[in-house]
């Protein structure tokens, strides 16, 4: 993993643990918030969820753009090639 992959990885964790943790400490209820991720509430894993896979998604595409970009349009010495190799 590159060191970029480490840091998202890490703050996905994080947040996945810290979001009940402060939602317990927030309502005062740990049995509520347990109760709500073994039964599934749908709210509370969309919000735990949701933003991990919006920042991945987000990152992947400029990601990919940035590399696209860089290879479309970086300085080439060889001989231009086509999209299929002619």
């Amino acid at each position: 993993m590159t060191r970029w992959q480490k840091i998202g990885a890490v703050i996905s964790v994080l947040w996945l643990i810290g979001l009940p943790i402060y939602l317990g400490v927030h309502s005062g209820n740990w049995k509520t918030v347990g109760h709500a991720l073994i039964v599934g509430n749908s709210t509370l894993w969309s919000m735990m969820l949701g933003p991990v896979v919006l920042f991945l998604s987000i990152g992947v595409i400029t990601f990919d753009t940035v590399r696209w970009i860089r290879q479309r349009f970086g300085r080439h010495d060889d001989v231009r090639t086509g999209y299929w190799g002619s």
